[in-house]
């Protein structure tokens, strides 16, 4: 409707052009309509909105295509950068979604992997994909009230990495007592 472009990572092509049916879509009653991407992303892909642009990190794990980006924001002088995960879901690697659409379990790996990948990338301000995964709307009190800072931790990004990593081994500690 707006004639804006989609950007896909390119191992995901299939998920959302219907060839598989790899979503959680039916388990959560959702009618997707299938389409093909505009622009399929690679790892290391420059992606340019105006002035601002983004290279794209192959994180595989919630989707085999999902993608991080990186990119540089400005205030004044002084430069910063900004990373936002896309796809930190462990919930498509759950054992029972595995097994249904007959996926590898290597899939976990990947995901632990992307997390220690991206720990190593240096991020000012971390960007959540759902707001409370950096406490979006506390740090816009804060910012509200004086803290132009509030969104700059350069250690948010690396202890997000930590956090998901740990969900999962959870999540994979729960299945395997089960």
């Amino acid at each position: 409707m707006t004639g804006a472009k989609t950007f896909i990572g390119e191992p995901d092509k299939d998920y959302v052009n219907g060839a598989l049916p790899l979503s959680w879509a039916a388990e959560l009653k959702l009618d997707l309509e299938a389409f093909e991407a505009d622009v399929l992303v690679k790892d290391g892909d420059t992606i340019s909105l105006g002035n601002t642009i983004l290279t794209a990190i192959a994180s595989p794990g919630h989707t085999p295509g999902a993608m991080s980006y990186i990119f540089e924001v400005q205030e004044g002088e002084r430069k910063l950068i900004a990373g936002i995960h896309g796809g930190a879901g462990i919930n498509s690697l759950r054992k029972i979604f595995l097994t249904r659409y007959n996926l590898p379990f290597t899939y976990r790996d990947d995901y632990f992997a992307t997390m220690d990948k991206l720990k190593t990338i240096p991020v000012d301000v971390y960007l959540g994909n759902h707001v409370g995964q950096n406490q979006t709307p506390k740090k816009y009190q804060q910012l509200i009230a004086g803290n132009k800072d509030a969104f700059v931790d350069p250690t948010g990004w690396a202890k997000f990495a930590d956090s998901c990593k740990k969900k999962l081994a959870e999540m994979i500690e729960k299945e395997n007592a089960e």
